[in-house]
C-alpha cells in the first residue's frame, strides 16, 4: 500500500495546486486514469466546498490518500461546522440546465464515484472517508 498525506488551505490556489501533485502521486502509483480522475475531483469537491460552504478557508485541512490493489481509499479531515455529505438534497436532473437551479451537482458526482462514502464528526472534526474503485 502506498500513502500519500498532507495538510492543505481549503482555497482555490492551492486546492489546485494540491490537485497537480496527488494526480501526480496516483500515476506514478499506476492508478487507472478513471479512478485516477475520481479521486482527484471528489477531493477537489470536498475542498471546496469546506472553503466555500464552510467557512473555514483559513484553516488547515487534512488528507491521507492509501493506493490499494483494488481501490484508492481517501479522508478528509477539517474543522469546518458540521456536514454530512449524504444529507445534500440531490439536483433536479429532469429539469433542463436553464430551469434548474445552480449548485448541487458536486456532491452528487462525489457520491457517484465514490463506491463508499462515510462520515463522522468526533471532536470537533468532520471525517469524511470515501473509496474509489481501481479499474
Amino acid at each position: 500500500m502506498s500513502a500519500f498525506s498532507t495538510t492543505v488551505l481549503a482555497q482555490p490556489e492551492q486546492i489546485s495546486e494540491l490537485t497537480g501533485q496527488l494526480l501526480s502521486f496516483l500515476e506514478q502509483q499506476e492508478v487507472e486514469p478513471r479512478a485516477a480522475h475520481h479521486v482527484t475531483m471528489i477531493v477537489e469537491e470536498l475542498l471546496t466546498n469546506i472553503g466555500t460552504h464552510g467557512g473555514c478557508a483559513d484553516q488547515p485541512v487534512r488528507l491521507d490518500i492509501a493506493v490499494e490493489p483494488t481501490q484508492v481509499t481517501g479522508e478528509i479531515v477539517d474543522r469546518s461546522p458540521p456536514f454530512d455529505p449524504h444529507e445534500a438534497p440531490h439536483p433536479d436532473l429532469d429539469s433542463s440546465a436553464e430551469e434548474r437551479n445552480v449548485g448541487g451537482l458536486g456532491l452528487f458526482l462525489v457520491r457517484q464515484f465514490a463506491s463508499s462514502l462515510e462520515y463522522a464528526h468526533r471532536n470537533g472534526e468532520n471525517h469524511t472517508r470515501f473509496v474509489v474503485p481501481r479499474g
